[in-house]
């Protein structure tokens, strides 16, 4: 069973990474596990902490929402926490930051984070 949802997570995170609909994006979210929420302010924090190279046009999306990443990369809060803030933020926000962080990490990151099934 654990496997299963290492799958469903996987899934999910790719499908994250390439949809571009906000109001997608914020179902997926609102009805996610907390591991999800986890799994984005992870990658949160690789991009924030420089793991990712970024390219000139992602910079500028991320620097726009510095605020957000800030607040999703803190320690100490509960995953239920994030996601109302990124709840909050929605709109075109999620249907921006939400795919290129992730897209970002699974380009540079990817490969190691998702070998096997």
């Amino acid at each position: 069973m654990a496997k299963r949802k290492s799958n469903s997570l996987k899934r999910t995170i790719k499908y994250l990474a390439v949809c571009k609909n906000p109001e997608i994006i914020s179902r997926i979210i609102a009805k996610s596990p907390d591991n999800v929420i986890k799994s984005i302010c992870n990658a949160a924090l690789n991009t924030a902490e420089g793991s990712v190279i970024l390219k000139k046009k992602q910079k500028q999306i991320l620097g726009a929402h510095r605020g957000l990443i800030h607040e999703l990369v803190q320690k100490g809060e509960s995953p239920q926490r994030k996601k109302n803030l990124l709840l909050q933020k929605g709109g075109s926000v999620l249907g921006i930051l939400i795919p290129t962080i992730l897209g970002a990490v699974l380009t540079s990151l990817g490969s190691k984070l998702f070998n096997g099934n």
